[in-house]
């Protein structure tokens, strides 16, 4: 990606980075964008910090 290609998330409080040509990061800020002060929903890193999107991941990992 180069620096032209990339824009920010077109959901006013989120903080992602999308291609220019995909306005919204997820579903979740395209269907809040008539709500532009609540807190971002998108779940990503760099909205809720690195720990909080890990705790809500689910992942599969084999039992050892």
């Amino acid at each position: 990606m180069t620096p032209d290609s990339v824009t920010k998330c077109a959901h006013p409080p989120c903080k992602c980075i999308v291609e220019v040509e995909e306005p919204y990061c997820s579903e979740s800020c395209a269907s809040v964008i008539d709500q532009p002060h609540d807190p971002c929903p998108c779940g990503h890193p760099e909205c809720v910090g690195t720990e909080e999107a890990v705790e809500d991941l689910e992942l599969d990992v084999p039992a050892a």
